[in-house]
C-alpha cells in the first residue's frame, strides 16, 4: 500500500476490500475521483523500482504499460489531504468510528506453545528469500533464534520444516520441505477463516 502521510482517515474497509479484490495495481474512487492508498502488487515493484524516468510512480506505471483498476468506495477520505483540514475534521469522527475490530493472537500449543506469529513471518520469508538469514535481517530477528525457533517447531511437529541446500556462489539456500510448504499452507487458510469468523460475528454483534 502507497499513500502520503497527508492522507490520514482512509477507512480500515476500503484497505481490507482492495486487498481482497486481486488487483495487481489498484486505486480506490469516491463517487468517480481516484485517491490514495495505492494498492502495488509485490510482483511489480521490481519493475518500478527499476524505472529511471520522469514522473515517479506515475512515468513508472505508464511507461511499464501496468493497467491500473480502480475500485469504488463508499469512503470518502480516500480523496482527503491535510490541504482539506476543515472536511478531514468533518470526517473523523466517522473514521474514529470504523477503527474498531476485532484482533486476535492466533498460536498452535501442546504443553507450550511453538507455533506462532512470529514463526510464521519466519516462515513466509524462507519461502520467498530462499535464505534463514536475510529473513533475519527482514524481520529483526537474531540467526540464532530463528534456528531456535525451527527446531522447535519440526520436534514438535515430528517433521522437518526446511531444508538446507549447501554450496552455490551465496553458500547455499534454505527451503521449505514439502511437508513445511503444506503446514504453512494449512495455517494460512486456518488463520484467514478464523478471523473472518470473528469479524462476521463482530459485526453482527457490535
Amino acid at each position: 500500500m502507497f499513500t502520503p502521510v497527508s492522507v490520514p482517515v482512509v477507512n480500515p474497509d476500503t484497505i481490507v476490500n482492495m486487498i481482497n479484490s486481486g488487483k495487481p495495481l489498484l486505486s480506490p474512487s469516491y463517487k468517480g475521483k481516484a485517491g490514495h492508498p495505492l494498492l502495488i502488487g509485490s510482483s511489480l515493484l521490481e519493475k518500478i523500482m527499476s524505472y529511471e524516468g520522469p514522473d515517479g510512480l506515475r512515468g513508472a506505471m505508464g511507461a511499464l504499460g501496468i493497467e491500473r483498476s480502480f475500485m469504488e468506495a463508499e469512503d470518502e477520505g480516500i480523496i482527503y489531504s491535510t490541504r482539506d483540514i476543515k472536511r478531514l475534521e468533518g470526517l473523523l469522527e466517522e473514521h474514529n468510528e470504523s477503527m474498531s475490530h476485532p484482533f486476535l493472537r492466533i498460536n498452535i500449543e501442546k504443553e507450550s506453545m511453538f507455533f506462532d506469529a512470529r514463526t510464521r513471518l519466519l516462515l513466509i520469508l524462507i519461502q520467498e528469500t530462499h535464505s534463514v538469514r536475510e529473513a533475519c535481517k527482514r524481520m529483526a530477528l537474531s540467526y540464532s533464534k530463528a534456528w531456535s525457533m525451527l527446531n522447535k517447531l519440526e520436534d514438535e511437529l515430528g517433521y522437518a520444516v526446511v531444508e538446507r541446500i549447501h554450496g552455490g556462489k551465496k553458500g547455499g539456500s534454505t527451503y521449505l520441505t514439502e511437508e513445511g510448504d503444506e503446514f504453512l499452507r494449512k495455517y494460512l487458510e486456518f488463520e484467514q477463516n478464523v478471523r473472518a469468523f470473528a469479524e462476521k460475528e463482530f459485526q453482527r454483534l457490535f
